[in-house]
């Protein structure tokens, strides 16, 4: 039995409903957790204006989250204290040109852009602006990308990794204790030009070049290079190069998560029109060669791609655009091994004008003060600060504007849903309802379990479950007696195979937004006690479990209906209602319901969380009407029983029974509100 569902006496279980009820539940579909949804905070305008040379755009950014900075370029490099309600400059911005990228050292306390030749400037101790620290001129021609491996602690042994432009193009490797060239690798033919985007695995020793042609033939690909960054004077080596489509394609920004071996890259096309892509590339282990996984397809009117930030602890990408009014943030979910799904979007402020210009047609965007034409847009640059949750995207305009955009958590979602009750002959089969919400579809597992609640000493089990799936008007989705007699049982994971063959599987993709119903009967109308239980195979996919309601009849003793929930895979605690109902099913149609249901909640040791009689009183008699009225889904009878709980992480058992050990149909149910 996966996950040891039984402890301390209290078996461990979930819940569900069935589809002749489905219809009652639909309405409370918004209801559901679904993926958190960045928020803008606001903007901090670097005036004044600089015309001298001009501001131009903030094309370059990096940051040092510990110490709380930020730095963004735009002909002036700005120190940015990035601790406070919105960014702060700190001292005087430095003249210092325009640069597409740059790098940062922040054990060294330095950081470098490329050019005619790579700068590098002094971050400087605290509330220290930021000076200039010397240059350096390659002899193999221009910068124009660069990473640095900081991977080891003694920032003697940290290099820069420089994109040149020469013919071929080099990957030259820069010591910056010294500030020396010591070596590189000559590129091939068709890797001459480098794009923006350039990654870097510093912890596994990679580096990640998106580069093109330097003519322009037709198609013009996009490819990915991975270069091996090297110990001491050795040169970086070329493991290989992955393309990016099979058509032309122009890159202008990407992100990589090091967490789980992606990155991220999203199209910039001289039209803003044409919906953007964004390319999942594996960045595979070792001395291998990146794969590409695909790319997703933005909506109409969401393309030019330009800056992107990537938190993977929520599980999140970013991607803002240029030439858009006002400016988006597209947030897509990382969604494990498959395409990024695309979650939301974020419409940032307008301006002053009250006729902003068509979306792709380019117009300056130049103010005297703080109060730009046309708001927040014509972003090119974006840096995370995952240590307080914020990403700071600079825009193209004059003055320059920091936009400041909280990221999404990621609330706590139901990973494993399932009931225990007693399996009787029909109407009293054991009866398990699921919501999926979302944007995609869901592959989940679905168990029905009997003989194997013999090993947790539960006696008189249901000997041969039989498990039907059913959808919201009612027809067989799918079936299964013996889960080894399925047709793609081999697909099964091998932590979900039934250890008795007599018991019942199903595994199956299924749509978002509807209601669906899993009945366990017993074969050859045998009865007994069940676990029917629903599985989410991939949480990140950008769907979630977000109810389940089973309908069993509720015993006494070892016959209550039991239910259980794991909670996971999120990094804000997950606000959860658990509902026990009884009289109100009479209200449907159904015969012997439970009179007065109770409920218990209890956590994965078995110590009680909650219990409820009487849905509008808590166990100490103070009033939760009005809290529960206000998830929009109370109980409709004054007898039915109702705990609104905030959940971390963990596994949580629900146990309905009655009152006064009185016996019937009930409705145990459980709600992720957030």
């Amino acid at each position: 039995m996966a996950h040891g569902l039984l402890h301390l006496g209290v078996r461990f279980v979930r819940m569900k409903f069935k589809f002749l009820l489905a219809s009652a539940f639909a309405f409370v579909f918004t209801f559901f957790a679904e993926a958190g949804a960045p928020q803008r905070v606001g903007h901090t305008t670097l005036t004044p204006r600089n015309s001298n040379p001009d501001d131009k755009g903030m094309y370059a950014s990096v940051i040092d989250p510990v110490n709380g900075y930020a730095y963004f370029v735009g002909n002036y490099l700005f120190k940015l204290d990035i601790t406070g309600p919105l960014p702060v400059p700190i001292g005087s911005p430095l003249s210092t040109g325009q640069f597409a990228c740059a790098a940062i050292d922040v054990a060294a306390g330095y950081a470098y852009f490329p050019g005619a030749s790579i700068k590098r400037y002094a971050l400087g101790i605290g509330a220290a602006p930021v000076t200039a620290a010397g240059t350096l001129t390659l002899g193999s021609g221009a910068a124009s990308g660069l990473v640095i491996d900081d991977s080891d602690a003694n920032p003697a042994n940290h290099y820069l990794y420089v994109f040149t432009t020469s013919t071929p193009a080099k990957i030259v490797k820069v010591a910056l204790s010294t500030f020396t060239e010591l070596g590189s690798v000559t590129l091939p033919s068709g890797e001459d030009k480098a794009l923006l985007g350039n990654l870097v695995d510093a912890k596994k020793g990679y580096a990640y070049f998106v580069t093109t042609p330097n003519s322009t033939p037709t198609p013009n690909i996009s490819r990915v290079v991975k270069i091996k960054m090297t110990s001491g004077s050795n040169p970086p080596v070329r493991i290989g190069g992955v393309d990016l489509d099979t058509v032309g394609t122009f890159i202008d920004g990407g992100s990589i998560d090091t967490v789980h071996g992606y990155a991220y890259y999203g199209t910039y096309d001289s039209d803003p029109t044409v919906r953007a892509k964004v390319y999942k590339v594996r960045l595979e282990d070792g001395d291998v060669t990146p794969t590409l996984v695909g790319n997703t397809l933005l909506q109409p009117g969401e393309g030019r791609l330009a800056a992107s930030v990537l938190d993977p602890l929520n599980g999140y990408v970013y991607f803002a655009d240029d030439n858009s009014y006002p400016g988006h943030v597209y947030q897509l979910s990382l969604n494990g091994p498959n395409l990024p799904a695309e979650v939301g979007v974020l419409s940032l402020q307008g301006g002053t004008s009250s006729t902003t210009p068509p979306n792709g047609t380019t117009a300056p965007n130049v103010s005297t003060d703080a109060n730009l034409p046309y708001g927040e847009v014509f972003f090119r640059s974006a840096a995370f600060d995952p240590v307080r949750g914020y990403a700071y995207f600079g825009q193209d305009s004059r003055p320059n504007q920091i936009v400041k955009v909280q990221v999404a958590t990621r609330p706590q979602q139901f990973l494993n849903i399932s009931t225990r009750g007693r399996v009787a002959a029909d109407p009293n089969e054991l009866i398990g309802g699921f919501i999926l919400t979302g944007a995609n579809s869901k592959r989940i597992a679905i168990r029905a379990l009997g003989p194997s609640l013999g090993a947790f000493g539960v006696a008189g089990f249901l000997p041969d479950p039989v498990l039907e799936l059913h959808d919201s008007n009612g027809l067989l989705i799918a079936s299964n007696d013996d889960w080894q007699q399925g047709s793609n049982a081999a697909d099964i994971p091998v932590s979900l195979q039934p250890h008795n063959s007599a018991e019942s599987v199903i595994l199956t993709t299924l749509a978002p937004n509807t209601s669906y119903t899993a009945i366990v009967r017993g074969k050859g109308a045998s009865t007994g006690v069940a676990l029917v239980e629903v599985y989410d195979l991939n949480p990140s996919d950008g769907a979630i479990l977000g109810n389940i309601s089973t309908r069993a009849l509720v015993g006494t003793a070892d016959n209550v209906t039991i239910g259980g929930l794991i909670v996971g895979n999120g990094t804000a605690n997950g606000k959860v209602l658990v509902r026990g109902i009884g009289p109100s099913l009479n209200q449907a149609g159904l015969s012997n319901a439970l009179a007065d249901p109770t409920i218990e909640l209890h956590d994965g040791n078995g110590a009680t969380i909650a219990n409820n009689d009487n849905w509008k009183t808590r166990s100490d008699g103070s009033s939760q009407q009005a809290e529960i009225e206000a998830t929009t889904i109370p109980p409709t009878n004054d007898l039915e029983s109702a705990i609104l709980a905030t959940l971390p992480a963990g596994n949580y058992t629900a146990i309905i029974a009655g009152k006064t050990g009185d016996a019937g149909v009930g409705l145990i149910e459980a709600y992720n509100l957030q």
